[in-house]
């Protein structure tokens, strides 16, 4: 009966992993998965490049700023 248990548990470990490789499978070869995962990406990356342009903005204001202080003693 232990031996029966434990099979039965190796069995379903065994068949989630298959599930769950198939269904990766299916979404990287996908052309609708992929072309939203490539609109999502370029989303981030716009978003992401914003807000590095914003924060070099910042800091180059901060320095000038801290340049001018210097100048000025």
């Amino acid at each position: 009966m232990i031996i029966a248990g434990i099979y039965i548990l190796v069995l379903k470990k065994k068949r989630k992993k298959i599930a769950v490789h198939h269904l990766f499978q299916k979404f990287a070869t996908d052309e609708r998965v992929q072309e939203k995962l490539k609109k999502i990406i370029d989303t981030v990356d716009e978003v992401v490049d914003k807000k590095l342009d914003e924060w070099h903005k910042e800091v180059s204001q901060k320095k000038s700023k801290r340049d001018e202080n210097i100048g000025n003693e």
